[in-house]
This record gives structure tokens, sequence and C-alpha cells, in this order.
């Protein structure tokens, strides 16, 4: 990729100093080695937009993309926080890689905006449904786990990381010419990662045109959903709206692109199941796998209907009563990190947000009485102080666990991943499919289709649930339901509750318990607190063993015991035991419980994982981790009961395939060549090498590391150079029309123009028509066995020439 134009300059605060950020000179073209990119940031900042002075036509596409960005996200504040970030992401990972990319394909003078056309983009629906690799920043930003605008250009170790034949590969690739060697502003070498991808060097997946499309594959592709990549396409629209507005001429409607609908075996993510009802007694089921804190939120959902993060906004002081029925206000959103508008209008990152997902959102609703006596004993052990019987009314409902009053979402969705793991062991078929698809928000949906086979009215439903949304003016008139008609929820609930037997009392013991960050204020009562839970019932230390041991096993082995079989530490075996990789379970051990498992289990793991671990082995491959692993998936090694996320086992003969596939790829890489080096070395544009590989001049091979790239043999390459001569004029006064020189030479048009564009005919210009020059023809044609009346032919028809 040639360097940025030097009049593609955003606006600069002095007549020659270059203010312009990192990001700004990546946009532009230029040779930019980053670690980190913040969008949002830009976002806020008094960016002073495009050089003014420079006509909008000129501009790249990149730079279009951070211009929208810029006025779209900061300075019309067109959108909230989770769209700016949604926003963000999606150009750092698909457009703005795609857009560097694209533009340095093109010929210089086809670089800018006001140059593309929509066949140049074409190709990007293609991209996010999966049918076309994605940007090269993109697969190397995926290897190197990072984001993929950083991963535009690559230093030299980067690139290496990335790369078949990691280092030595990368180095001689830049050494022979066949990927160019730039460097930044501060002169560090910086490759382009799309060069890497054409000098057949970047290890990616490539979509398989034969894979049938119901065909199960792990990590198969990374087509989008038509809605998502619908979503992506509808930004580089809005960019060239954008573009356009502020004076370009643009040549294409970049509103014709279209998303395409990924076949399923690219799809990035399976296609969800069909949702299934979450009835109570589930619920009941998989709290006994979780601690009272995450049993708290799943009741609450439940019972409900309220999203996550509106369940993580509630305060103590939110919590009314009113003639023996308790009310909760619902006003706001928490329980993770997100984006709100500051008072200035930047966007900032927040614990809480102080308003819910719609005005229409925000509602005072009765709770059922079971859900109010599991709270009231919740909020009686958690926050309630033991000495002085204070409570603060400022303080979350649901407590924080790290820290205080904030995140809790991400561990909740942990915790319910593990109990569901853990209960399915003990369900039937029906149960297990059910729980294999159950996220939180699907507890919202059971409760309102709980109201709705209960016949409450649909209007004070979504007034209840937050899902009012007045359809015209007489429906905005509309002040809400009113208190009976609410309380109808609670009754229909309550008599839900009574219906089953096993729900008097929704605090379900459990074995397992909250661990409390030591800076929270838990952890100073955290023994107070479990004495409690022990007391009422709600927390039952002995557990319950969900796996039976043969007679042999009557002394289970301990977290220890387990780590020094396995040769981990006691850490490591614990967690292996406690996410169910080692059939476990607890037992008492004093005022405590322990994790043990069963020799035969143990063993077990140990049969399940015998060989040679893959990260043991890249190293002696000469590869980094995720390149050993690509090469196992070539060779198909990898075992076939292979769960993703497990550590990779490889067996000796898997082990042995490794190191011969790559000894054999040495010997071959040495007696060929890609396309792009053959075009180098003989001095020859791409379409003429090409055009020899299909006549055979230049012998095929095939490719050493079964990438889809094309390779000729470097005996081929080696004789067409020796026989290569180029053509001087030097003292060469006469010329002959390209006519007489094709008709004399016997050569097609195009073989002529090959002749020229590679230096073994010297072309001159007489008279505004072209010319081959007359001593350059007559050496060619002498080379070649003309006929001797060819020659004269030619010395007839020579002109002069000026020299």
């Amino acid at each position: 990729m040639s360097p940025a134009r030097t009049h593609l300059r955003a606006l600069t605060t002095g007549a020659h100093a270059d203010t312009r950020t990192d990001l700004e000179r990546l946009c532009a073209g230029e040779p930019v080695l980053m670690d980190r990119i913040d969008l949002i940031d830009f976002a806020n900042s008094r960016w002073p937009g495009l050089d003014p002075n420079v006509d909008p036509d000129d501009h790249l596409l990149a730079e279009a993309m951070l211009a929208w960005f810029h006025d779209h996200v900061g300075v019309e504040r067109r959108t909230e926080g989770d769209r700016s970030t949604g926003i963000a992401g999606d150009l750092r990972r698909y457009l703005l890689p795609f857009a560097l990319e694209t533009t340095a394909a093109l010929p210089a003078t086809r670089r800018s905006i006001a140059q593309l056309r929509v066949a140049d983009v074409r190709h990007l629906p293609r991209i996010l449904a999966g049918d076309l690799p994605l940007p090269a920043a993109t697969v190397a930003g995926d290897l190197l786990r990072r984001r993929a605008l950083t991963c535009v250009w690559l230093n030299v170790s980067d690139a290496a990381d990335v790369s078949h034949g990691g280092r030595p590969a990368v180095l001689a690739a830049l050494a022979d010419a066949t990927i160019a060697r730039h460097h930044d502003a501060h002169g560090q070498v910086a490759i382009f990662a799309a060069d890497l991808r054409a000098a057949g060097l970047l290890i990616e997946h490539t979509p398989d045109q034969d894979t049938e499309p119901d065909e199960d594959i792990e990590n198969g592709g990374h087509g989008l959903q038509i809605t998502t990549a619908g979503n992506i396409l509808s930004v580089l629209a809005m960019v060239s709206d954008h573009a356009r507005a502020n004076g370009a001429n643009l040549r294409g409607d970049f509103h014709a692109l279209r998303a395409i609908k990924p076949i399923p075996s690219r799809r990035k993510r399976r296609p969800a199941a069909p949702p299934s009802l979450v009835t109570l007694a589930m619920v009941r089921r998989v709290c006994r796998h979780l601690h009272p804190t995450a049993q708290v939120v799943l009741w609450c959902l439940r019972l409900l209907g309220l999203r996550i993060s509106e369940l993580y906004g509630v305060k103590l002081s939110d919590l009314l009563v009113v003639d023996g029925r308790q009310y909760m206000r619902v006003y706001r959103q928490g329980g993770r990190v997100t984006l709100q508008r500051d008072r200035v209008g930047a966007l900032s990152a927040v614990e809480v947000k102080e308003r819910t997902k719609t005005e229409q959102s925000k509602r005072v609703i009765p709770l059922p009485h079971a859900l109010s006596d599991l709270l009231e004993s919740y909020i009686a052990m958690y926050h309630t102080d033991p000495a002085t019987g204070v409570r603060d009314p400022d303080a979350r409902l649901i407590v924080g666990l790290r820290h205080d009053d904030t995140s809790g979402q991400g561990g909740l969705r942990s915790s319910l991943v593990a109990a569901l793991a853990q209960e399915g062991v003990e369900t039937g078929d029906e149960l297990r499919r059910v729980l294999a698809y159950f996220h939180p928000h699907d507890l919202r949906a059971g409760l309102i289709t709980d109201l709705t086979r209960a016949g409450v009215d649909k209007r004070v439903r979504e007034m209840y649930t937050g899902h009012w949304n007045p359809k015209d003016a007489h429906e905005g008139y509309d002040r809400g339901a009113s208190d009976t008609e609410l309380l109808t929820i609670a009754e229909a609930t309550d008599e839900l509750i009574s219906a089953s037997t096993d729900l008097h009392d929704l605090r379900v013991p459990t074995a397992k318990r909250e661990s409390f960050g030591t800076t929270t204020r838990l952890a100073q009562v955290k023994e107070t607190i479990r004495g409690s839970l022990r007391e009422c019932g709600w927390y039952d230390p002995t557990g319950e063993r969900t796996t039976t041991g043969t007679d042999d096993d009557v002394t289970p082995l301990t977290a220890p015991e387990v780590g020094q079989r396995l040769g981990v530490s006691p850490q490591r075996a614990r967690l292996l035991m406690r996410e169910g990789t080692i059939d476990a379970f607890q037992v008492p051990w004093g005022a405590r419980s322990v994790w043990v498992a069963t020799p035969s289990a143990v063993d077990a793991y140990l049969d399940a994982r015998s060989g040679t671990r893959l990260n043991e082995v890249a190293p002696g491959l000469g590869l980094a981790y995720h390149q050993a692993l690509d090469l196992a998936k070539t060779l198909d090694v990898l075992p076939a009961d292979r769960e993703r996320g497990e550590t990779i086992f490889l067996s000796p003969d898997a082990v042995s395939a490794l190191h011969s596939e790559m000894q054999r790829r040495r010997s071959v890489l040495t007696d060929v060549m890609n396309l792009p080096s053959a075009a180098k070395q003989l001095g020859l544009p791409i379409g003429q090498v090409e055009r020899m590989v299909r006549n055979n001049t230049l012998q095929r091979a095939p490719s050493p590391t079964g990438v889809r790239r094309r390779y000729v043999t470097r005996e081929s390459v080696e004789a067409v150079a020796a026989t290569m001569v180029t053509a001087t004029h030097d003292g060469d006064t006469h010329a002959v029309p390209l006519k007489t020189v094709q008709a004399a030479l016997d050569l097609t048009r195009y073989e002529l123009s090959d002749l020229i564009r590679t230096g073994q005919l010297a072309a001159t210009s007489v008279d505004r028509r072209q010319c081959v020059r007359l001593q350059a023809a007559l050496t060619y044609a002498r080379q070649h066995a003309v006929a001797a009346y060819r020659l004269a032919q030619l010395e007839a028809a020579a002109i002069p020439a000026p020299h």
C-alpha cells in the first residue's frame, strides 16, 4: 500500500506541524503501529474534522467513516451508550479494516471516495455472510486477541505470529520483496496485514465451498445473521450520505448493497433453538445449584418479569409496603459497566443508568407474597448490620459480591451456566433440551406466558412488564393501569405459586455459597451471614452427591491429592472439580465444605487426556500455538470428542504427523514459489505471469501449505528468466507501426502488448501513434527465427522516430 497523499490531512493548528492522531494517520492510509484504539474517546474529543481546504472528493473511504462517526455519535449525539458501542465495534472489526484494505488494492488514481464504485465494495455483503474471508486485519486480530483495527499494520514479531512458517517465513518474504517493507513515523518496520494474505502466509480459515449446509462444524465460519449484517451495511450507506452532504461527488449508491443470509455451515453462531417455557418447577431445580444471591435474582426475574438490568438497578429504598402488599419501583438499570452521556453530552462509563430501557418501562409493581418473604429474609441476612440492625436504603437490593453495589450480571450468567450443566446430569431428555437454552431473559417470557394463560388483560400485562408502547394518539393519553389492575397480576402469581406444593418457601437449600471480595462490607460479616443461612436451612454444607463411585472408591481424594496425581497445583485441581471437568462432589470438612473426587473419576480424566499437549508440541514445530492448531485442523488429527475450550492432547501418531508435515513443507518450499514472488523475480505484471501458467510456460506446483494459493516451480521461473532479453533503443532512429510489427512477427495484439510491457520490445510514439523501435523488433525477430522476408517488411515500413 503506497503512503497517503500529502494533501489528505486533517486540519492542524500550525502551518507545518502535523498534529494528527495515530487514528487519523491510519485512516489516511499511512503505516501506523498501534496497540490500542478507543473510538469512543475519539467521538468525545474536540476533533476539528477533515481539512476543509481539501476537496471532499479526495478523501479516502476510511477517512469518511471516521468523520461520519465523530459527527453522528460525538457532535450530533444521535446514539446512546449501547448503540454507540455497537457502531464502534462494527467499525473496528469490519468496516475500517475493509475500507483500508479495499482502498489499498485499487490503483493510486482510484483510491479517493469519489472514484469508489459499488463494484469495489460489493464483496462486503459476502464477507459478512461468511462466503469470503474476513479482512486480513480482522483475521490477524483474532489470532493475536487484539482489536482488528490495531492489526491493519503489524510489526515483524506480530506478523510472524499470524503467518505460516513464523518469523523465518516473514523475514524471507521481506528479503525477496514478496511482501512490502514499510516504515511508520518512528522508523519502525510495518507490514500491511493484507500483504501477508496476498503472499499466502496469513493463517486463516477459508470457507469450504463443498461443505454440506447441515454439517456441524466447530468454528466453521464467521457469517453474521442477516439483520446484523444489514445494520453494518446501513452504516456504510450513512457514511456515503454524510460524504455526499459534505460535498463529495460519489459515483455509486451504497444503499444498493443488501445483506445476504448465511448458509448454516458458515454462520458464526448456530441458530437458536425454538424458545421453551421455563416453569417454576424448573427454576426451583436449578436453584439447588446456585448460591442464595443468584437464587434471589432468578426468582425476581421469573416472578416479576423484570429485565436483568432493571433488577440490578433496584435499591432497598425502592421497596415499599402498602396495605400489606410489597411494591417495587423500577426506575434505573445496573449490573454492568455501560456508557451513558454526561452533563456535557460526552459518553462515559457508568455502573448505574438513571433511566430504564424506555420511558414507559418506569413503573411501580406489586410483588407476590412468597417473593416478598424471600426478599425480607435476604435483606435481613445480607443488608442488616448484625450489631446495630441498621439497613442502608441506598444500597442495591442485589448485593455486589466482588465490589459493593457494582456489576453482577456477568457473574450471574456464569453461575447459571454452571448450575444448568450440573442439573442437566440429573434431568431427562425433555428438560435437558429446555435447560440447554435457558437464558435470564427467558424467565421474563415465562411470566408473560403464565399471565396470558391466566387471562390477564394485555394492556395490564404490558404495563406490569414494561412493554407498554402507545400505538396511536388515543393510547398516548392512557396514564397507566390502576393499582387494582396491577394487583390482579400479583394475585395470579400468588395462585400459581400456591398450586405448587414445593414452592411454599422459595429458599431452596443449596451447598453453594458466595465468595465476597475482601474490600466489600459483607466480607467482614460473612461468617454471620453463613451462620444465618445454615440456621434457616438455606445453606446446606453437606451438598448433594451427584456421582457414586465403585466399591473400590472408599476414600475420596481432596484437591491437593488430585493435584498431586495430575501434576498441577491444588488451585487448578479445585477449579477442574468445581467446573465439573473432573466428576466431583462436596463433603463437610469441619465448619466448611470441600471438593473431593473418587480415584476412578481422576483416572477417567487422565485416560481422556492421555497424550502430549498441543501447546507443548508447538515450539518443537517452530510454530506459535494457533499456528500449530491450524496445522492440526488441516491434517485432521485433533481428537474427535474434543470439547470447545478444552486443553488439546495429541496422540503419538498425531504428533508424528505434525512433524512430518512441517519437514515436508520446508523441503518443498525450496523448490516452489507463489505467483507474486515469481512476478517480482521476472519483473513482469501478475497478469502476464498468470497467462504464462495457463499456457504452461511456467510449470504449476502444489501448494506446500495447503492454502488456496497458486505456486509454480522455481526451476521453470529461472528458465524463463534466463531467456528474457530487455530491449534497448540506443542509437535507434527508426520505428515501425504496431500493425506492421504484429503482422510481421505473427503476434496477437495481447502478446505484442505483453512484450512491450515487459521490456522485450521498446516502444515509442510518432505523430501520436504508438510504434516499436526498428532495431528492437529486428533483434526479437532474429532470436525467434522469423523469415527473412518478414525482416524486410519491418525495414520497409520503418519511419523516422525521435531518438
